[in-house]
């Protein structure tokens, strides 16, 4: 007669705790989530990277434009325009139409705020010797430089 003995059921073996199919689905369906989190955000970063290229090679082209000289400006890239001295309303200077320009600081303060110089209360500074030259970028696909130049002349 043989004696039956007892299979050594390995430990790995002992507990039977796989993963089931509902488990891989929901974990599978993480990761496709999390994946798709990952590529939105490379997509939009490559993108203001690209925008940051293009508006810094528009600003350095802009720039290049407005430091020639005036002759050799691209009129179609900036537009350009002069202002003269003084108080007024369009004034003709060597053959260009131009607008007058003048800085005016008026400080006019009621009673209760003003610690200053009783003189200058309610007064009024003028700097009529500016002339001004305004530059705009006619390219509207990203942030448009502007630049302001203000050249001032004494009076003295």
């Amino acid at each position: 007669m043989e004696i039956r003995r007892k299979k050594i059921i390995p430990r790995l073996f002992k507990h039977n705790k796989a993963s089931t199919m509902v488990e891989t689905l929901v974990s599978f369906t993480v990761l496709v989530i999390v994946l798709a989190a990952l590529y939105s955000i490379v997509v939009f970063s490559t993108e203001l990277y690209m925008k940051s290229v293009d508006t810094s090679r528009l600003q350095q082209r802009f720039y290049r434009e407005i430091y020639k000289k005036d002759d050799k400006i691209d009129s179609s890239f900036i537009e350009k325009k002069f202002y003269v001295r003084g108080f007024g309303g369009k004034v003709d200077v060597n053959g260009t139409e131009c607008e007058h320009a003048a800085l005016s600081l008026v400080i006019r303060l009621d009673d209760s705020t003003f610690t200053g110089d009783p003189a200058m209360k309610n007064s009024e500074i003028e700097l009529t010797g500016t002339d001004l030259t305004s530059y705009v970028c006619k390219d509207s696909s990203g942030i448009v430089p502007k630049v302001v130049n203000f050249e001032y002349e004494s009076n003295n």
